[in-house]
């Protein structure tokens, strides 16, 4: 029940970013497919706002690192669960959707959003990477190993 809750609150949280995503910026879409890798569906964007100059992917997660599943991506089993995309392949992802599909002539700018704060590592690799980072810095909980050795 707390963790249905909590969920509902969040979205609540989501919607209220978005309404204010939406009296700054104009023209925005939502949830938009783009061609990448010759996929005509091949990204998604969370929201696209500025007549398309600007592409942004909201991650609602807590800080993580960078041996996080967050970071890194899942494999998954055929059992329990399915594959997941870390954000590092969806940001590149998304940086290379960005080169294929401009807007006046011009890659649109890759942001993304943490809406819960971003540990250092992940924003400075994040920059390297040429997407920008909007959220406060926040370190992150040890590893679970780390905290159970204590």
């Amino acid at each position: 029940m707390w963790e249905r809750l909590r969920k509902y609150l969040q979205a609540i949280q989501e919607q209220r970013m978005v309404r204010q995503l939406m009296e700054i910026r104009p023209q925005i879409e939502l949830n938009r497919k783009f061609f990448v890798d010759g996929r005509l569906n091949g990204v998604q964007i969370n929201i696209v706002a500025d007549y398309g100059r600007q592409w942004i992917n909201v991650t609602t997660v807590k800080p993580f690192g960078l041996e996080s599943s967050a970071w890194k991506g899942r494999a998954g089993s055929k059992s329990r669960h399915r594959r997941k995309q870390g954000l590092k392949r969806q940001t590149e992802k998304m940086l290379r959707a960005a080169r294929v599909n401009t807007v006046w002539c011009e890659p649109p700018r890759v942001i993304v959003r943490f809406t819960r704060g971003v540990s250092r590592p992940i924003a400075e690799a994040l920059r390297a990477m040429g997407a920008e980072v909007e959220g406060d810095i926040i370190e992150p909980p040890p590893p679970r190993a780390a905290r159970e050795a204590k």
